[in-house]
């Protein structure tokens, strides 16, 4: 996983030939030169998309106001922790001109540990709306919500009628759908990103950034399409029997709690205003 290696190298090589001590044209000035800062492919990038997205000067280093809050912004209210995230997952490539400056290769790690982490983070959270540790209000159900899987009050509340082992069943599933949800959701605003960083004209106008970028989408491509492919495979070995014990157990305690009417008959009813 990761773009690190052999292109790291190749691209290093490139730019070293072309520019020496003096750096290369790029976002906010000159760099990779001597006293000049290190081109970070895959990080300036993503700031530069970043800002882009957001119609901010391409610099732009500080949260986003609130006024002008966006999907993006909620999922990273600044241009560093979308870097990090992006980072994190296909890697980055310190790249500079001169023999002296600082050169380095960072491999990615892919989107498994994002998966992990947001199911962590999602567990904690349904846990606690479930035990009632966090009071059931719109902000605190907002924070386990991802694209197409919504949590209502009334859906907590049903979990909470149910017995403690199919509570463990259907968090389960839910922490599952929710976490994949909200990995895909981050890594599509990834690609996003790095399409709309290598659109700038300073990195328009260097080869070696621009397959860079190129690599760093198609690296996000395949690891989308990975977990994907592991969500629909775990979905497919997971057997149908417990749902269909679980349907049928709710269906026989609904069924217990309908007492059927039956007629009351009066052993001495009235008779012409008297009882015989």
């Amino acid at each position: 996983m990761g773009i690190g290696g052999n292109d790291a190298v190749t691209a290093k090589k490139a730019v070293e030939a072309a520019n020496g001590d003096n750096g290369v044209p790029w976002i906010g000035g000159q760099a990779g030169g001597a006293g000049q800062p290190v081109l970070e492919f895959t990080g300036d990038l993503v700031k530069a998309g970043y800002n882009i997205n957001m119609n901010r000067p391409i610099t732009a280093t500080g949260p986003v106001p609130p006024a002008s809050a966006t999907r993006l912004t909620e999922i990273w209210p600044t241009p560093t922790e979308a870097r990090n995230w992006v980072v994190d997952v296909v890697g980055e490539n310190i790249v500079t001109t001169c023999d002296t400056c600082r050169k380095d290769s960072i491999p990615g790690t892919g989107l498994l540990p994002k998966l992990n982490q947001e199911s962590m983070a999602v567990t904690v959270e349904l846990q606690n709306l479930v035990n009632g540790s966090t009071p059931l209000i719109l902000a605190n159900l907002d924070k386990i919500t991802a694209p197409g899987v919504a949590i209502t009050r009334q859906v907590i509340e049903a979990i909470r009628e149910m017995p403690a082992s199919e509570q463990s069943l259907i968090m389960g599933r839910l922490v599952s759908e929710i976490s994949t949800a909200r990995t895909v959701e981050k890594a599509l605003y990834a690609r996003r990103l790095l399409l709309s960083g290598r659109q700038v004209p300073e990195v328009y106008a260097t080869e070696v950034a621009r397959e860079h970028a190129d690599k760093s989408i198609a690296e996000l491509d395949k690891e989308i399409e990975n977990l994907l492919f592991e969500t629909r495979v775990r979905k497919e070995v997971v057997s149908d029997t417990i749902a269909t014990l679980l349907q049928r157990a709710a269906a026989r305690r609904q069924a217990s709690l309908n007492t059927p009417e039956v007629p009351t008959i009066d052993p001495r009813p009235l008779s012409h205003g008297r009882v015989p």
